[in-house]
């Protein structure tokens, strides 16, 4: 489980510079319902919220627990 502690530790300082950059949304702990458009025009539907954007960057998460079965923790 350390190592996961370590990496979360280590992401921070990331995290918080993407959260504060005047031109990116940072969508943590969202669910995207639908996609739709092309580069330059997109319409997403995230947690139930509409959003228009010129570009788009999916960053699929993990599962803290099963990440730590294959750890064997």
């Amino acid at each position: 489980m350390a190592e996961l502690a370590e990496c979360k530790t280590g992401l921070s300082p990331y995290v918080v510079k993407v959260e504060n950059h005047p031109n990116i949304e940072l969508m943590l702990s969202s669910e995207l319902e639908s996609l739709s458009g092309s580069a330059g025009d997109f319409k997403l539907k995230v947690s139930g919220k509409e959003v228009e954007a010129e570009s788009v960057v999916l960053a699929p998460g993990y599962d803290i627990p099963e990440v730590a079965k294959s750890y064997g923790l």
